[in-house]
């Protein structure tokens, strides 16, 4: 079980509680103190589990993506939230380069679609997120199944 608790403090309390209640994985924000994400980290292994930093609202996601990992994230996100990816001159292409760039495990979140998971997975990230497929179309009045039947087909 992924738990994205998106932690900006007290991450080794956040994350113990987490993992007793299941998580198999926590997230922990890129912006929070590094002894948030430490704090965190120490939990995991307490448990047998990971910590995932989300690289959500940091400018320079490569640079601080390699900084979560020597700190001992398990991977980073390579997150882009609903608002910038509403910003003009946003490109889901950003993120996977930044995941490469890092050279370090990642994701990708933000603005991934059935036409772009086997780009983003040919970039080398573990895990293409596609989260918003999930809520979008009930805001319009669809209900989700078919756009998780066509994610999954899109799947490597």
């Amino acid at each position: 079980m992924f738990a994205d608790l998106k932690t900006m403090d007290a991450g080794e309390l956040e994350a113990d509680i987490a993992f007793g209640e299941g998580a198999d994985l926590v997230t922990v924000l890129g912006t929070a103190g590094d002894s948030t994400i430490v704090g965190a980290v120490a939990a995991a292994p307490k448990h047998g589990k990971g910590v995932v930093v989300d690289l959500i609202g940091v400018a320079d996601k490569p640079a601080r993506a390699r900084e979560v990992v020597a700190l001992g994230a398990e991977f980073v996100e390579m997150h882009a939230g609903l608002d910038e990816q509403a910003e003009p001159g946003f490109s889901l292409d950003t993120l996977p380069r930044a995941g490469e760039a890092a050279g370090v495990p990642f994701s990708v979140a933000g603005g991934v679609s059935a036409g772009s998971v086997a780009a983003v997975q040919a970039a080398g990230a573990r895990t293409a997120v596609a989260g918003s497929l999930t809520h979008v179309g009930r805001r319009i009045g669809r209900p989700p199944g078919g756009r998780r039947r066509t994610i999954g087909s899109a799947t490597i």
